[in-house]
């Protein structure tokens, strides 16, 4: 399979998936393929690009950066990420999985983003309180309403950056950057996440996922 295989395969399960997203995200992500990536890695394996790992992006993030403010070129090295490693095997892994570096592709720090954030010793004072206090943690630094964490899967959330599928509107979809102290919480817990598992669980980790009326 090559990249723009994969690249199409992982925009029709955006669009038919169990949780869909709208169609103007979705010619919005298309847009940004084609112009982008396609261009580059369109006819290469996915298993040659694997190899390559790190400096796919690298060269690519330096062309944008002259073009594009930091959001943008975010957006376009999230989409290349997420249609590299949307081939799964029968166990819901990616066929091809890849180690990702910020700092060696010299990924933009998006500033003056308006969402809500915490300090270090604000994080540790609500997590010692309460069965659900890593979600109101998480709530409180990302901006994201309770719906759109409880529906969150292991997937959504990348090297820093969580992916809102949909929300309260058709176009409520898009990428949120968090916080190193909540990314490094959301490390933890994505890795103790069953592929294609809700990330935000009942206490007793089972798959069974929160609702709004089991939150204490």
């Amino acid at each position: 399979m090559n990249f723009a295989d994969a690249a199409q395969t992982y925009l029709h399960a955006l669009e038919t998936g169990s949780n869909p997203c709208g169609p103007k995200t979705i010619a919005a992500y298309r847009s940004a393929i084609k112009c982008h990536l396609t261009p580059l890695f369109g006819s290469m394996p996915l298993a040659e690009l694997a190899t390559q790992n790190n400096g796919v992006l690298k060269d690519l993030v330096k062309d944008l950066r002259a073009k594009y403010k930091p959001a943008s070129i975010r957006l376009v090295v999230t989409l290349a990420k997420q249609a590299l490693e949307s081939p799964k095997n029968e166990k819901g892994l990616p066929l091809y999985p890849m180690q990702w570096s910020a700092d060696f592709i010299d990924l933009p720090v998006i500033v003056n983003q308006k969402q809500p954030t915490v300090t270090s010793e604000q994080v540790h004072s609500v997590l010692q309180d309460g069965p659900d206090a890593v979600l109101y943690t998480f709530l409180a630094a990302s901006g994201l309403r309770i719906s759109e964490a409880l529906a969150l899967i292991k997937e959504d959330y990348r090297d820093g950056t969580i992916y809102v599928r949909h929300g309260k509107t058709a176009n409520a979809a898009r990428h949120v950057d968090l916080a190193p102290q909540i990314s490094a919480m959301m490390e933890r817990i994505a890795s103790e996440t069953k592929p294609a598992g809700r990330i935000f669980r009942t206490l007793d980790h089972a798959s069974k996922p929160h609702t709004r009326a089991g939150i204490s």
